[in-house]
């Protein structure tokens, strides 16, 4: 009956996991492994899925991962499980809650192999309980775990707060509703900590009824005290204009504020969107003419005014592959006719948050030509040319 349970479970978590189509198609091999962990148990199936696993099935990822994760009469792995979850959420297309809500698990319990990280674990709740996620037939309620962890957190507490105190103790025991008044009694003994907290009360419905007003009144109480995760959500307020003016410039600031203060959420939100501002285009085009070619050294604007003939440069931000530059020009063969040729350069940024500076350097190239299809480098006869 325990092994049908878990077949029946792990049938269900595919369906969850995964959104059709699939993207890796395993085909006969995947249904071998699968009928062998519904028939044996996961002991013979899981080499199978490891092997899946590693060419990138999603699928296989997903089992493999739950596997390690909660069948300890098996062979529990913390660490490889979330490295498997970590693996899978980066895929597009598939559905990343439940994989999420099993990361912020692994992360705030700790143990086999994987270092207990609270921290971690509650930014993958926040989301959860943001999006309003909940499963019940896997009783997954990331809303309860949050509200746990944030208990847990405040059980090292020092301050001479006895309502402070009292909530951290409510919360651990997953009560918020009881919370709520000896929290809102600490905030309005002005305890920063506190307001931050009713903030996130009011930001997600926990214990009390949701009130983005009060939550942002209370987040700015806070932030004004240079809280650094008060301070992160006075940047999402102004950057989605929830209760106020929606302001690009001001939600830069407070994201500046957190992250110079240490919240790592602020900092990689900065980070990404320093990466991913546009560049002026004859700014772009100049920095890649002025930027070198690895193999020799020379300016790529010297290789280009001496192997390549009208050259054309283009530049424009990708969604994907972020700042691209990209050359159109031909080659003249002394043997063949001339012939065109394609450079796309794609350029990585490395920011400075706190001084606002950034340096650009070209991560990848790639080339084509005579109507080839784009490979990485350059033609073997221009890096000939350049030795």
């Amino acid at each position: 009956m325990r092994k049908k349970i878990l077949f029946s479970f792990l049938s269900l978590f595919l369906f969850l996991l995964v959104s059709p189509p699939p993207i890796f198609a395993a085909g006969p091999e995947y249904d071998q492994a699968y009928a062998i962990l519904q028939n044996q148990g996961p002991g013979p199936a899981t080499p199978l899925f490891k092997k899946l696993a590693e060419k990138g099935d999603p699928d296989s990822m997903g089992v493999l991962a739950y596997i390690y994760k909660n069948h300890s009469k098996f062979d529990t792995k913390y660490a490889e499980s979330a490295k498997l979850y970590n693996a899978y959420l980066q895929i597009p297309d598939v559905k990343k809650e439940f994989a999420t809500q099993e990361l912020g698990e692994l992360y705030m319990n700790g143990g086999y192999g994987l270092e207990k990280d609270l921290p971690r674990a509650r930014i993958y709740f926040e989301k959860l309980v943001g999006a309003g996620w909940s499963n019940k037939e896997f009783s997954r309620y990331p809303v309860n775990d949050l509200t746990v962890l944030i208990g847990q957190q405040m059980s090292d507490y020092t301050k001479d707060d006895a309502d402070y105190v009292k909530t951290g103790k409510l919360l651990a025991k997953n009560r918020p509703t009881a919370a709520m008044g000896p929290l809102k009694k600490s905030a309005e003994s002005q305890n920063p900590d506190a307001m931050e907290l009713l903030g996130l009360m009011y930001k997600y419905g926990i214990g009390v009824k949701k009130d983005r007003s009060e939550a942002t009144s209370w987040f700015r109480k806070a932030a004004e005290k240079e809280l650094p995760y008060s301070m992160l959500n006075m940047g999402i307020v102004y950057e989605k204009g929830d209760g106020v003016t929606q302001d690009e410039t001001t939600a830069r600031e407070w994201y500046k504020k957190s992250a110079i203060a240490g919240n790592e959420e602020a900092k990689s939100i900065l980070t990404q969107k320093m990466k991913n501002d546009p560049l002026p285009p004859e700014l772009a085009i100049e920095m890649v003419n002025k930027m070198r070619y690895t193999k020799d050294g020379a300016p790529w604007g010297e290789v280009v005014n001496k192997f390549i003939f009208k050259p054309k440069w283009e530049y424009y931000l990708d969604e994907t592959d972020g700042h691209v530059v990209k050359l159109k020009g031909y080659y003249n063969d002394t043997i063949e006719e001339k012939s065109s040729i394609i450079i796309v350069y794609l350029i990585g940024c490395e920011p400075n948050i706190e001084t606002g500076n950034k340096s650009y350097y070209i991560r990848n190239y790639f080339s084509s030509t005579r109507g080839e299809k784009t490979k990485p480098g350059i033609p073997d006869w221009l890096a000939y040319e350049l030795e």
